[in-house]
């Protein structure tokens, strides 16, 4: 082949290459670049070849990035260049990646359009940070493992679970080895000589969805596990701490255990006290009669009883609980020397809460309290309710105890009674008549229980009201405690029915000759018309189903038909009406469903349909869906899960409505692309006039600075500094056109990342300053030092405070000031950016905030500007989903409030208060 032919061969490749194919010379000078470099530069290859090949960028976007790769190719360290941003000419931003090799005679390499590849990545991986968000904001830890056991993520709720790990808690490890590190820092205790047994039964848990299961950690810490196995085979593992559930259990299973003995209800209390609140010490105090003493009846420190003493409560923390009464949480350094060192070991107290304990005449008599020295360890808060029920229950004891002194027989019968926790009291003797009934007792009642408990002793009951008839006679007979049966009677004065609760303990004289029963009687005739009150809701519930333009079903957990409403079973069944009843199940009800031939899916398409509509209803709620049956009808389907694990379903006829929705979509199209017009045309328009600016100021730089020599007029310099002048107020207007065509047309793209608030203002300040010095304004910044950051694109917040900022010293007259302030809430953050200028009437605002308004537009209006400094700051405040509030008055000034959501500020719970503080 000729070299003609190469050559030509050679330019119809270039032709129809995408790429840009360049050479230089030695120097770096241009001696062939292809026609391609038109769609990225506005100058066709014959202006450049001879240029220098850096300059081919030259006030773009990557002019300095471009300029650096060249330089290092020319000085032979050839390397790929990675994606720059670029305006192309048609004014969208580009990604170019750029290649080079050496030859004899300089330097050949491409230039390569990789728009596509970067912006996928960039959509990819904000996707990853949405998971990520949203898989942090959940309440429990949680990971996931690959099918080859290796840990892929977890989110921090997690790693503040299981502290002490996390060095081990990275992306690779694998399960096994975290399983093994667990045990061997003890954190779950293991036997050492069954050390592999257990890492093997734990690893054949973790592979084989065991569901879930309580585990118990150190430091008495309890978790829930668990595991669940996804189709592509890698698993889901979660923890949920437990510790607060398992405290109040233990608690309660303390208060609860059984004892005759007096001074036992005290040392049950105090290890209830330090169960319940998670604190290391535990007490009850009883005053003396002087109440100049303290007596403390027990105290619990960690794991064993202290020996008892008394103290003076003036010299000690309780003396609040004494002065106030109630609940007393006091925090950090709080001085409890009054607990002997001889009985508990010195530490440095951190956290007392105590609560005031009263007799029956309202008087205090003395306290419950709960120490700690680890305050990190503790939720004091969620384990009041408890603290509150022991106080209660040792309140009683003493209540108890007080009438022991006085009565031993009424003490007795005290316990009896409070042991069937009862509502009134009643005493038999042995011939089963009543020796003592309370005055509050129906006297239908009285009857009707007598009736029945000598019916009962001669074995002739006949409606006891009871799980096991032969029970409540066998216990009678055999002269042992009942409990929980319950009698009817009818009240003779309003005929009402009455419904009781009995229960009673047999009484033995010293000699073990049987004296009867004492016993309690608890009206629940309210239970009783609560049921009836149910069956009438019921019935109503039934007539407003049946009255409804909507159609009802409703599954049990076993995904079986409990009811319907007519008409679901005339929209849905109309051919079928007998066949749709209780007890059929959901994949039966599809098959009469289709069986009638009205739905508009395909009958090759059926099966799959109703596998995936099956497995839906399986993994989760179903959402809102949409169904188009051959009758040309829409349905909206409604599914809502039942905390019985059943499926409640409503379908709304929805066909005008989707009508209507249409209508309206396509309006909203037409307005669209209106407004996407206006757009283009401002575009197009700022382009056109960028170009000769360009020059202008270019020309105009050259001569303002005598780089061609000294001008032959002085006044001739003062003019070209007026035209360079002139240029960058049109550029600048330009700018601010294109910015906001971005905005109306939703082309804003942030790349948003954790932004420090503080700093940008601080920024914007240094940047502002010498704007404010010459028009005699003060600059001041405020916020707190604690200030957390912004999940915000810093270039967005930056241009929003110096639009803010610019507009403020332009207002404010000299001697003026302006104020940038940040503060938190419990709503999220807000900055401020207040002046002391000339202000604005307020129906004068929303002109202010529209595109080009001002609000003087005279041509001879005192302060220049664009008026789109406002506007745009508030289409950056939307793209983030944040408000811009404005306060102004003519002569007091103008104050801007930017507010941002909660959710965008980083750690907030470390630093916004909550709603109760903010109260």
């Amino acid at each position: 082949m000729s070299s003609d032919a190469v050559k030509d061969a050679l330019s119809d490749f270039l032709s129809v290459s995408p790429d840009v194919f360049w050479e230089t010379d030695t120097t770096g000078h241009l001696t062939f670049i292809s026609m391609q470099i038109t769609a990225l530069v506005e100058h066709p290859p014959e202006e450049l070849t001879g240029k220098m090949l850096s300059s081919i960028f030259d006030r773009k976007l990557c002019s300095t990035e471009w300029q650096n790769w060249v330089q290092a190719c020319l000085k032979g360290r050839i390397q790929p260049l990675s994606p720059m941003p670029l305006a192309a000419s048609d004014g969208r931003i580009v990604y170019v990646a750029a290649y080079a090799q050496r030859f004899a005679r300089g330097l050949r390499g491409y230039l390569r359009d990789v728009t596509e590849a970067v912006e996928s990545t960039l959509n990819a991986t904000e996707v990853e940070q949405q998971l990520a968000d949203t898989i942090e904001a959940i309440p429990y830890g949680v990971a996931l493992f690959d099918k080859d056991d290796q840990l892929v993520f977890i989110n921090n709720k997690n790693r503040d679970i299981f502290f002490e790990m996390q060095d081990m808690m990275q992306t690779g490890v694998s399960f096994e080895k975290i399983i093994r590190e667990m045990f061997t820092r003890g954190i779950q205790t293991v036997p050492k000589e069954q050390f592999e047994e257990y890492v093997e039964k734990r690893m054949a848990l973790h592979r084989n969805n065991y569901g879930r299961r309580e585990v118990r950690l150190k430091d008495d810490v309890w978790v829930e596990i668990s595991e669940h196995m996804t189709p592509e085979g890698n698993v889901v593992v979660s923890w949920s701490d437990l510790t607060v559930q398992k405290r109040r259990e233990l608690a309660l299973a303390s208060l609860l255990s059984d004892s005759s003995d007096s001074l036992i209800v005290p040392e049950r209390a105090s290890k209830a006290i330090a169960l319940a609140m998670g604190c290391r010490i535990g007490g009850v105090v009883r005053l003396d009669e002087t109440r100049d003493r303290a007596n403390v009846v027990a105290l619990w420190d960690t794991d064993h009883f202290v020996p008892t003493f008394s103290y003076d409560p003036k010299d000690s923390p309780c003396q609040k609980i004494y002065e106030q009464g109630g609940y007393v949480h006091l925090n950090d350094k709080v001085d409890c020397n009054f607990i002997p060192t001889e009985f508990v070991a010195p530490m440095k107290m951190c956290n007392y809460l105590g609560l005031s304990l009263r007799n029956q005449r309202g008087d205090i008599t003395g306290h419950i309290f709960a120490i700690d020295d680890r305050p990190e360890r503790t939720q004091y808060s969620r384990g009041r309710e408890v603290f509150h029920l022991i106080a209660h229950w040792v309140e009683m004891e003493f209540r108890r105890q007080e009438l022991h002194q006085n009565n031993v027989e009424a003490q007795k019968r005290f316990r009896d009674f409070a042991e069937v926790a009862s509502d009134w009291f009643w005493e038999m003797d042995a011939n089963f008549d009543f020796s003592f009934i309370s005055e509050h007792a129906p006297e239908s009642a009285q009857k009707k229980l007598a009736q029945l408990i000598k019916a009962a002793h001669d074995q002739q009951v006949t409606d006891w009201s009871f799980s096991a008839l032969s029970q409540a006679t066998d216990k009678i007979v055999a002269k042992r405690a009942f409990r929980d049966v319950q009698i009817t009677a009818t009240d003779e004065d309003t005929g009402q029915e009455l419904m009781f609760l009995v229960g009673a303990r047999p009484v033995f004289a010293d000699t073990g000759e049987f004296a009867g029963y004492r016993g309690t009687g608890t009206d629940i005739s309210d239970v009783l018309a609560a049921n009836q009150r149910a069956a009438r809701l019921e019935a109503w519930l039934w007539e407003a189903l049946e009255s409804s333009p909507e159609a009802f079903v409703l599954y049990d957990k076993d995904d079986r038909l409990l009811i319907c409403n007519q008409k679901f079973k005339d929209v849905f069944f109309p051919h079928a009406l007998d066949k749709v009843q209780p007890g059929v199940t959901f994949n039966e009800v599809l098959d009469i469903f289709f069986s009638q031939g009205i739905s508009d899916i395909p009958p090759e398409k059926i099966p799959q349909w109703k596998s995936n509509r099956i497995r839906h209803r399986g993994l989760s709620d179903a959402g809102p869906y949409n169904e188009t049956y051959a009758s040309g009808r829409i349905y909206m389907a409604i599914e809502h899960r039942t905390r019985e694990g059943g499926i409640a379903s409503f379908y709304v006829d929805i066909t005008k409505m989707y009508e209507q929705e249409k209508i309206l979509l396509r309006a909203k199209e037409d307005a669209e692309s209106a407004s996407r017009s206006k757009s283009e045309f401002l575009a197009n328009i700022s382009h056109e006039l960028r170009t000769p600016l360009n020059a202008i100021i270019g020309f105009s730089e050259v001569i303002r600075d005598q780089l061609a020599g000294p001008p032959n007029s002085p006044k001739y310099k003062e003019y070209i500094g007026d035209i360079h002048n002139s240029g960058m107020h049109l550029m600048e207007l330009i700018n601010d056109i294109l910015d906001l065509s971005k905005a109306e047309a939703g082309e804003i793209v942030g790349y948003e990342r954790v932004t420090d608030v503080a700093e940008v203002i601080e920024a914007c300040n240094k940047l502002m300053g010498p704007k404010a010095e010459r028009a005699y304004v003060t600059m001041e910044a405020g916020y707190p030092d604690d200030l957390p950051s912004l999940w915000i694109d810093p270039k967005h917040l930056r241009q929003i405070l110096l639009n803010l900022m610019s507009n403020a010293v332009k207002f404010t007259p000299e001697g003026g000031k302006v104020e940038v302030t940040a503060s938190l809430d419990h709503t999220g953050m807000t900055v401020t950016v207040r002046d002391s200028g000339i202000g604005m009437r307020a129906e004068d605002v929303p002109k202010a905030l529209a595109p080009f308004g001002q609000i003087d537009s005279s041509l001879a209006r005192k302060y220049n500007g664009t008026g789109l400094g406002l506007p745009l700051t508030k289409r950056l405040m939307e793209y983030y989903n944040g408000t811009l509030e404005i306060s102004t008055a003519p002569g007091k000034g103008t104050s801007v409030a930017l507010h941002f959501a909660k959710d965008r500020i980083r750690y907030p719970d470390r630093f916004i208060p909550s709603e109760a503080a903010a109260e």
